[in-house]
């Protein structure tokens, strides 16, 4: 799994040499339980998603993330989520004007590879889905906070199977 982040490890470094230029600009990571449901079977796995965005205004982000899980077996089907790429427009709101503190709300696309089937005849599969999501951002200083946040970002038919790909994660994120 570490091979597929190499490439995001290095984006992440090259942007931060650019922060003193880069206002508006923000990078993060996060873990969390990504949660892939279909009729009879619910899997678990670790993820661990890259986050890029730009503060366009103190309410609107644009933000592209990639991701990737571990996979897991119940009931001798498989599942893992290979990769993904999201897009979102994120909408974000500061109760009271607080700079400790935002919450908000995430609305976008996600292109998902996934790898399902009964245990030795998986296959794997694309699709594309809307995607959206809530969370909190604690701020610890001005440019960095720890979030919280849910994201569904699959609900769809998959190989005519339904399915929905949730994710509970926490995060850090740098505001340069």
């Amino acid at each position: 799994m570490s091979k597929k982040f190499l490439p995001l490890a290095a984006a992440a470094l090259f942007l931060s040499s650019l922060s003193a230029q880069a206002e508006g600009l923000y990078l993060g990571v996060s873990v969390g339980d990504s949660n892939f449901q279909q009729p009879g079977n619910t899997f678990h796995g670790l993820n661990l998603t890259g986050h890029l965005g730009y503060r366009i205004a103190s309410f609107l982000d644009i933000e592209a993330r990639l991701a990737s899980s571990t996979g897991d077996t119940t009931n001798n089907y498989e599942y893992q989520l290979l990769y993904m790429g999201s897009a979102f427009a994120k909408l974000n709101w500061q109760p009271m004007a607080s700079k400790h503190f935002e919450l908000y709300g995430m609305i976008g696309g996600s292109y998902l590879q996934l790898r399902t089937g009964p245990t030795g005849a998986t296959t794997d599969d694309g699709d594309v889905s809307l995607s959206y999501g809530f969370g909190i951002a604690l701020f610890g200083s001005e440019t960095d906070s720890l979030n919280l946040e849910w994201v569904r970002y699959g609900d769809d038919t998959l190989n005519d199977v339904d399915y929905t790909l949730d994710n509970l994660n926490i995060g850090y994120v740098h505001h340069f």
